[in-house]
């Protein structure tokens, strides 16, 4: 097994992108809270376990060394970007809604860490998308190539 810089960038991002959502992403305080409120990437619902998921199948599938593979890593990995922006977004909206006004909302570096690691993904897969070969037509060991077809005779 070669490793190719596209494969070290999807193993770097996916590990990244598992580590950031098991790293607390935001805490809220301040409003009617009496206490702070602390999400990390796995508690705050099923969407960072739809992002680590999607962050281990690209870890996974940029190892093998085929077309489809890379383009499903980098599939996966803008994937788990979008839903990373969506759920940082989110936090926003709850914290509204669980402390009212002067609400603070502190964005912690779980968040961070999962956003660069899914880009490392997409790069990652891109490249090994790049990288990867692609299929040539397989032919048994000792045969000769074919042939042009014979020309007709002139005249």
């Amino acid at each position: 097994m070669k490793f190719t810089i596209g494969k070290i960038a999807g193993l770097l991002g996916g590990i990244l992108t598992i580590v950031g959502t098991l790293l607390p992403w935001a805490t809220i305080s301040g409003g009617s809270l009496a206490s702070p409120l602390v999400f990390s990437g796995v508690g705050a619902g099923f969407g960072p376990w739809i992002i680590l998921i999607l962050g281990l199948l690209g870890l996974i599938l940029v190892m093998i060394e085929k077309r489809v593979t890379g383009i499903l890593t980098l599939v996966f990995g803008i994937l788990a970007f979008l839903l990373t922006l969506l759920i940082y977004a989110g936090l926003t909206a709850v914290a509204t809604a669980a402390g009212g006004s002067g609400v603070l909302l502190v964005v912690d570096y779980g968040v961070w860490v999962t956003l660069v690691g899914t880009i490392i993904l997409v790069v990652g897969g891109a490249l090994a998308t790049r990288e990867s070969k692609r299929p040539a037509m397989a032919m048994a060991p000792g045969m000769a190539p074919p042939m042009s077809p014979p020309m007709p005779p002139s005249g």
